[in-house]
C-alpha cells in the first residue's frame, strides 16, 4: 500500500513506514521540497528502487533494478532540486519479510 508524504511540510522530517506483503514494492511519494533522502530498513534486509517504472504492489521479482539495503544501515541519496511544487518523486521499497519497518528521512 502506497504511503503519501507529499503534504509533509516539516523540514527535516522522518517517517516510519511499515511495508506490506513480502517481496512486493511499496511506493512512498515524497514532497517536492526534498533534496536529500535517507532510508534505513529496521532489522531486515530490503530493496530500494528509484525506477519510476515500478508500481505499488509490483512483485519484486519482476524488477531487476534496485539497491539491496542491509538491515540497520542508512542509505543517503542527494536529489537535484525539482522544478517547483509540481515535481513528482517516489521511491519504491520492498523486503522479503512482511511488515518490515523502514525509516525514511527527508531534508
Amino acid at each position: 500500500m502506497a504511503k503519501d508524504l507529499t503534504k509533509v511540510n516539516a523540514r527535516p522530517h522522518t517517517e516510519r513506514v511499515t511495508l506490506g506483503t513480502s517481496n512486493l514494492f511499496t511506493r512512498v511519494d515524497l514532497p517536492a521540497w526534498v533534496v536529500r533522502v535517507s532510508i534505513q530498513f529496521i532489522t531486515n534486509v530490503g530493496v530500494i528502487s528509484w525506477d519510476q517504472a515500478e508500481s505499488d504492489g509490483q512483485a519484486r521479482a519482476d524488477a531487476t533494478r534496485g539497491l539491496t539495503a542491509n538491515a540497520n544501515s542508512t542509505y543517503v541519496v542527494d536529489l537535484k532540486p525539482g522544478d517547483g511544487p509540481g515535481r513528482s518523486l517516489s521511491v519504491f521499497l520492498s523486503s522479503a519479510v512482511s511488515s518490515t519497518v523502514v525509516e525514511v528521512g527527508m531534508s
